[in-house]
């Protein structure tokens, strides 16, 4: 026969301690992320304006030189070929985030999408794997001031053509590839204050 309890007693000190929800840690994480889920379209309206810039410069210089046939280097054509893929796909990729979360104010399938959405580019970029934009323009930026050539500066002495066009398709990789740094460290910090206050958390079987 089960032993019987008796609920009138105090609890027994030496039983070992009952680990109860800390308010302060539920309060800290859900705040993050309440912030970081109303910043997001902000932050995807942001760098969509700065890849649509991006695509357009990456644009025109590729038009100009294949029509012309003035590529300086393979590596310089390579690389404003990438910036011009990068740029394109993540302008489609927050257009269509962006209009999910508008639509999910009125749908209740486009919220639970939109929501899907956020939770797996959250998952992504919290994951060792990186989100694959970041990487991108981390390496786009890299490889087209590689090509382009560190410091360069335009003049009457410059050898570089278009040389404008593509010192601010430089600056604006660079700018876009910061952003999304900021992001990734911004979802960083919450997943691991998500998981810290799960780790510390224990819900009672009656209340499960």
């Amino acid at each position: 026969m089960a032993p019987q309890v008796d609920w009138t007693q105090p609890y027994p000190i030496d039983s070992g301690p009952i680990l109860v929800p800390n308010p302060t840690n539920i309060l800290i994480a859900d705040i993050k992320y309440y912030h970081l889920r109303r910043t997001l379209p902000i932050f995807l309206g942001v760098t969509l304006l700065f890849a649509l810039i991006e695509g357009c410069i990456t644009a025109f210089l590729v038009s100009r030189n294949d029509r012309d046939n003035s590529w300086q280097s393979n590596a310089l054509c390579d690389s404003t070929k990438f910036l011009l893929f990068t740029s394109w796909w993540t302008f489609v990729f927050n257009i269509a985030y962006l209009m999910f979360n508008y639509a999910a104010m009125n749908s209740w399938f486009s919220s639970v999408l939109s929501n899907l959405i956020y939770v797996s580019l959250t998952w992504v970029l919290a994951s060792p794997s990186v989100d694959l934009r970041w990487i991108f323009w981390l390496c786009g930026a890299a490889a087209f001031t590689q090509a382009v050539g560190s410091g360069e500066r335009c003049g009457s002495d410059t050898t570089l053509l278009h040389c404008n066009h593509n010192l601010a398709a430089e600056a604006f990789a660079w700018i876009q590839f910061i952003l999304f740094t900021l992001l990734l460290i911004a979802v960083g910090v919450l997943a691991f204050a998500t998981t810290r206050r799960g780790d510390r958390l224990s819900t009672p079987a009656s209340m499960a």
